[in-house]
């Protein structure tokens, strides 16, 4: 029965964080995975989708091509081509994440339905491993809403999305979340007449409300047709495509043609096949796992990290949670680190791009802070009027009296970027790899002996 001083469950971003950063720290660590390493960033979200606004935004360049002062250029969108090329940067990147590169760190990897037996064992297949601690993050997946006639329209996922051959003639998006509207643009760009659905009163809701105008007054430039205050009621087949019949507001009723539907509309945790409540693990409502302030879902030394807790969706945050989990995992009592979202950016890649941290002016509100905001129009920057990206804001807002930065937002080109402050994916994040990697080349070889020998003793 080998033993170990960390098993992580999961080898998406939250895991191959955890068991990499055990593993560097000396620790015996083995890294169980169901299906893909590198998970849904590398496989279905992040990197794929990206890999497609990147062509898309470069079509968008070569339509406004006039206003930069450059004639008759033309051109052709080839699906085909464009999709090959999304797969060809995953199979770029996989390498970073594959089972060899984990090896050579002295990770263990194991194929297989993994399935906690109690607080210190995790069963595979017939196998039984025992560890000090155990990590799950074995994320979620799309949800397809039960709305009457769904599944004979065959709805596409952030997914499945990644297997079309054909661009769609007319889109339909439902959900005006980041993922839908990223990829609502993205579709429009290569040539579909797009539809975006969304059942709150605006885009991006999460977001103040003069974001989500700035991005609607794009859409509607570009030509996406925006439904907001709409409630999906059920989808029709018809001779040559499809319909969906909406109800909008409080009494109209409309009907969208489509041949294709992208369903974007939340995710579900995965967490069947484990026997939650004999572990002392608590589900909330919607099924994700309950972690405490240390990221402990039963109290002791399981936690959890990643999308599967429920808390901010971001592969920067489930890298942020994993560092934290597995520093307590390893080193509990003696270190005992807390999960602090406060500085943690987002990014949503539409065009203009949405960079945020912190506070909205909504939240502050709810909270009952004193603020005050601070604004720049992009307008009136000179290098986005030279570069021709004058859409677009940075905002602070600030405790009045103090002057504390409660949050900011960045609206316009590359905000990501502007925002500095690491959010994946972005370039900026090589100012922080190459940070990590002089942190350990500075440890001595004594400090590195030093966990070696904690990881034994505590085996």
């Amino acid at each position: 029965m080998p033993k170990y001083n960390l098993i992580v469950i999961g080898g998406g971003t939250a895991g191959l964080v955890a068991s990499t950063l055990a593993a560097s720290l000396q620790a015996k660590v083995l890294l169980i995975e169901s299906g893909k390493l590198g998970g849904d960033c590398l496989n279905t979200g992040c990197v794929p989708s990206k890999a497609l606004i990147r062509t898309s935004r470069y079509i968008r360049s070569l339509r406004l091509h006039s206003d930069l002062g450059v004639t008759d250029v033309n051109f052709e969108v080839n699906f085909e081509h464009v999709m090959d090329r999304v797969r060809t940067v995953i199979k770029e990147i996989e390498p970073h994440d594959s089972i060899d590169t984990l090896e050579a760190k002295g990770i263990e990897v194991k194929y297989g339905f993994a399935k906690v037996v109690n607080r210190n064992q995790v069963a595979v297949g017939n196998d039984i491993y025992t560890a000090n601690s155990i990590i799950l993050g074995m994320g979620c997946g799309p949800m397809i809403p039960d709305i009457p006639g769904i599944q004979e329209v065959e709805p596409i996922s952030s997914d499945t999305i990644w297997n079309l051959t054909c661009l769609p003639e007319k889109f339909l998006v439902i959900g005006g979340g980041p993922l839908g509207c990223e990829l609502a643009q993205a579709f429009c760009r290569l040539g579909s007449h797009v539809t975006l659905v969304e059942r709150s009163s605006r885009l991006l809701h999460r977001e103040d409300p003069r974001v989500s105008a700035s991005i609607s007054r794009s859409f509607e430039q570009e030509g996406i047709r925006v439904i907001c205050d709409a409630t999906p009621i059920s989808f029709v087949t018809g001779a040559a495509r499809y319909s969906l019949n909406l109800q909008v507001g409080y009494g109209g009723a409309i009907q969208v043609d489509f041949d294709k539907v992208l369903v974007a509309v939340g995710r579900v945790p995965r967490t069947d096949g484990m026997e939650w409540t004999d572990l002392g693990i608590k589900l909330d409502s919607k099924g994700f796992l309950v972690a405490d302030k240390h990221l402990r879902v039963n109290g002791s030394n399981i936690y959890g990290c990643g999308d599967i807790i429920g808390g901010p969706m971001y592969t920067h945050a489930a890298g942020y949670q994993a560092t934290v989990a597995t520093i307590n995992a390893l080193f509990w009592p003696i270190k005992r680190e807390v999960v602090n979202y406060d500085a943690l950016p987002r990014v949503t890649f539409t065009d203009p791009e949405v960079a945020r941290v912190g506070h909205t002016q909504a939240s502050a509100t709810r909270e009952q802070i004193r603020f005050r905001e601070t604004a720049f129009d992009l307008a009136n920057l000179d290098r986005a009027i030279a570069d021709s990206t004058k859409e677009g804001y940075c905002s602070i807002l600030t405790k009045q009296k103090s002057g504390k930065i409660l949050g900011a937002v960045v609206v316009g080109e590359q905000a990501g970027e502007v925002m500095q402050m690491y959010p994946y994916p972005t370039m900026t994040e090589c100012v922080r790899e190459v940070a990590h990697t002089r942190w350990w080349e500075d440890q001595s070889d004594v400090v590195k002996r030093l966990y070696s020998w904690w990881h034994r003793k505590r085996l």
